[in-house]
């Protein structure tokens, strides 16, 4: 595949090569930088385990988002001609930046969503009232595409405006949910009065959903009539609903925390109703993943798709480790589980699916086993027939609220810091749930791997259990055996997280193998600095594999270029470069459909 072994290092070698552009300022339009450091936020999943302990997606959407403040995308409302005769040209120059700042909401809220970290255009420091961006916006490409009649263009711009009025919904959601995972010295005792907020944000996404609602069936009567109609629809329609009802989750999650304040009469009424909407969203994302398995479109789902699909696995597999314990007292006992396994095995196929294109997946697969092992120490003994042992994730829910939220934000917190949570991550109310486990259980509840785990997850996820799995096994129980004096929990984690990683352990010495370029230290170079790739004979250095003779070779150095030289002329070099042809604007407008 173009000289390179697999699409993971095919990645790596790109994202290098497009980080060494940046850093050397090869472009100089701010537009273009924010449309490219957008397109690299979605590197946002990517453990801090081999990315040098860095978020880089959060750290590319910052880039894109303050190049596009430079740019002024976000006081696009308030641009206005001159003179008549710039009137064609500032509306194309308004509707370019209206774009670049909307898709910078829009990734500003689905990487938060999935990856559990916090927004960065807030109220604050942006109106939402302007006009949003809509299908209207996009009117001028619905009959110049080469892949889509005009009739999809229509649809997908249509699907795009109603993933914008969710965005603006997601601005309140994810600032109260964010603070579960960001401040765990929060007492919920100081913040009773954000309970309403909750309360006002399941108000609005119940009202969005009213409106998906009626965009869905007019989508639906609009497939109807065309003879073939295009999957790209179902894939972004049900791409929406999967975002939509993992908000939803992120809200019950919320409220289910909050009610440890409540009395016993009013937590027992919340938990019951926050237990049915989890299970209705949870089914929800399912049914959305069964439908792309089915008609096969889960090659082209986005890395966000793994943010919704990771919990909705976790619960299934919970389910299944509960009930498989216990004696079947009926036929529909058994029938029950044998659904849920297969409801496992079809998720798991998805989860498959991802791991050709992201090496993250292994990742996650091993923080989601390690959960369920959380959760399997908590179940029955093996043909137990107590009725008061639960029998699914949710009525662990019903019984040990605080334990259920300490899992699930377990596995949330794995999946937003690449590492397994510390009890101090936690919140104040949930650190006392976990004092329950004796230290045996302890030290098998980090993520280790022993024969029965082994035999316990092969049946569910053979395809997706590392190939040096044994290695592991035999190198960790060395480790327990020799090491007892040290911290086993942090022994654990350290194994568990870099078992013998195929991949680098850094990614900014990704492709160092490959182009033989000397990888540059994030440590100690700021990603807006390119000024000081000295050798240590005092030549600056050059990446010539990649961008051939450098500009001033004659000089026997690189013209060093600021802050302020790039930022000089801004307009003057988007009025001559960026809004002339097609080039740059159709950037744009594909950048538009790549933020699902």
């Amino acid at each position: 595949m173009l000289g390179f072994e697999d699409v993971h290092q095919a990645k790596l070698a790109f994202y290098r090569r497009s980080k060494l552009l940046y850093d050397f300022s090869v472009e100089k339009s701010c537009i273009a930088i924010a449309q490219a450091s957008l397109l690299l936020a979605h590197t946002h999943l990517i453990p801090r385990c081999i990315a040098g302990n860095k978020p880089l997606g959060s750290i590319w959407l910052g880039i894109a988002i303050s190049y596009a403040r430079v740019a002024k995308a976000h006081c696009y409302s308030s641009l206005r001609p001159n003179k008549d005769t710039e009137v064609a040209k500032v509306q194309k120059l308004r509707n370019t930046l209206k774009r670049l700042w909307w898709c910078c909401i829009i990734c500003d809220r689905l990487l938060p969503l999935t990856s559990r970290q916090s927004i960065k255009i807030t109220p604050s420091n942006f109106s939402f009232s302007c006009s949003k961006l809509g299908s209207a916006d996009l009117c001028d490409e619905l009959y110049n595409s080469d892949v889509y009649d005009s009739t999809t263009k229509t649809l997908h711009a249509e699907l795009l405006s109603r993933l914008v009025d969710l965005c603006v919904v997601l601005t309140d959601v994810l600032t109260i949910t964010s603070v579960l995972y960001n401040n765990p010295s929060w007492m919920l005792s100081g913040r009773m009065e954000v309970g309403k907020d909750a309360s006002l944000c399941q108000m609005e996404l119940c009202r969005w959903y009213s409106s998906w609602s009626e965009t869905k069936t007019t989508l639906d009567e609009r497939m109807a009539e065309e003879i073939s109609p295009s999957p790209s629809i179902i894939l972004f329609k049900n791409l929406i609903e999967m975002y939509y009802h993992s908000a939803r989750l992120s809200v019950c999650h919320y409220n289910i925390l909050r009610s440890s304040l409540l009395p016993p009469s009013q937590s027992d009424t919340q938990l019951r109703r926050q237990s049915e909407d989890l299970q209705g969203s949870a089914s929800r994302v399912t049914e959305c993943l069964l439908e792309f398995d089915r008609l096969g479109l889960s090659r082209w789902l986005p890395m966000t798709a793994i943010g919704c699909t990771a919990f909705p696995l976790a619960l299934q597999m919970i389910d299944v480790e509960l009930l498989r314990p216990k004696k079947p007292s009926s036929p529909e006992e058994g029938v029950k589980l044998t659904q849920k396994e297969q409801h496992v095995e079809n998720i798991l196929k998805q989860m498959k699916s991802y791991k050709k294109k992201y090496y993250i997946t292994d990742w996650v697969m091993r923080a989601i086993r390690h959960v369920v092992e959380l959760a399997r120490q908590r179940s029955p003994a093996p043909m137990s027939t107590d009725d008061d042992s639960p029998t699914s994730c949710l009525d662990m829910l019903k019984t040990r609220p605080s334990y259920y939220l300490r899992l699930v934000m377990t596995l949330d917190m794995s999946i937003s810091n690449g590492r397994l949570p510390d009890e101090c991550d936690f919140p104040p109310s949930l650190r006392k749930a976990g004092r329950g486990l004796s230290s045996r259980s302890q030290a098998t509840s980090m993520p280790t791997v022993d024969e029965q785990s082994m035999k316990r997850f092969s049946a569910m996820n053979k395809h997706l259990i590392p190939d040096n799995l044994t290695d592991f096994m035999d190198h960790n129980n060395i480790m327990t055996t020799n090491l007892q004096t040290q911290d086993l929990r942090n022994i654990d984690q350290e194994a568990f997280f870099n078992n013998k990683q195929p991949f680098p352990a850094d990614l900014t010495a990704a492709l160092c193998e490959i182009t033989n370029i000397p990888p540059l230290d994030f440590s100690d170079m700021s990603l807006m600095d390119s000024t000081h790739f000295n050798d240590f004979g005092g030549v600056p250095f050059w990446p010539y594999d990649l961008l051939g003779s450098p500009p001033d070779q004659a000089g026997g150095r690189v013209e060093e270029v600021g802050m302020g030289d790039m930022f000089t002329g801004l307009m003057g070099d988007m009025n001559d470069k960026t809004y002339e042809g097609n080039g740059k604007e159709s950037a744009a407008d594909d950048l538009v459909m790549n933020s699902f």
